[in-house]
């Protein structure tokens, strides 16, 4: 069986996005905590722009790779490696994970946001 790009998104998008998930369904619980999200500076939209690019061109760079593998084992370890690398290449744009997290969370039901961040790009 192949694994295919899909699984790569899904599982890297699960991994680095897990907590803005979480987040993303604390706003929408009724009665849940909200936390306090610290206002988006436009040096963060360039920043998760950026990112944002650099995360497509990782994605893109490992399907072929991860299209061709026949186990399980391959493909997580693709994964895994997929996964160290937008961790990477979002730290090097000056963000965390977090933030970066907390960003993504923000823009999905910010439209405002959403624009902005395309427009960056």
């Amino acid at each position: 069986m192949k694994y295919g790009m899909n699984a790569l998104i899904a599982s890297t998008a699960l991994a680095i996005a897990a907590p803005a998930t979480a987040f993303a369904q604390a706003q929408q619980q009724p009665g849940a905590a909200q936390p306090q999200m610290e206002p988006v500076t436009e040096a963060e939209i360039k920043q998760y722009a950026k990112a944002e690019k650099k995360i497509a061109t990782i994605t893109q760079k490992w399907q072929q790779e991860l299209n061709a593998v026949e186990t399980q084992e391959a493909a997580d370890q693709i994964r895994e490696q997929a996964q160290s690398e937008m961790v990477a290449a979002i730290e090097q744009t000056g963000l965390s994970v977090q933030r970066y997290n907390e960003i993504y969370a923000q823009a999905q039901v910010d439209p405002a946001l959403a624009e902005e961040i395309r427009s960056s790009a």
